[in-house]
């Protein structure tokens, strides 16, 4: 059975995709940076490079960076496979 349409050019478009990380060693291993944001302390990974690319989190990034005495690096990574794929449940809605 041939998957529909959208599912196909969906797959197209994830395989596409860029993520943008910062990435550094911290005292146990290279990993993902954090960040503090209006929303909290996030991983600092994103689709959209320019909204990981920003001043704001440049000064963090700095700082940690000082206090580790480590360089911290932006880094760019593209889809190589699609491991796993979780399809959305169908739902049978009834009224009472």
């Amino acid at each position: 059975m041939t998957p529909p349409r959208e599912v196909e050019t969906e797959y197209r478009e994830v395989l596409a995709m860029d993520l943008f990380a910062w990435v550094g060693p911290d005292e146990f291993e290279i990993g993902l940076k954090q960040g503090v944001l209006p929303v909290g302390l996030v991983p600092l990974v994103a689709i959209n490079r320019n909204e990981i690319d920003r001043e704001l989190l440049h000064a963090q990034l700095r700082a940690q960076a000082a206090l580790g005495g480590r360089t911290i690096y932006l880094v760019r990574f593209r889809a190589a496979e699609i491991i796993q794929r979780i399809e959305p449940i169908s739902f049978q809605w009834t009224t009472i």
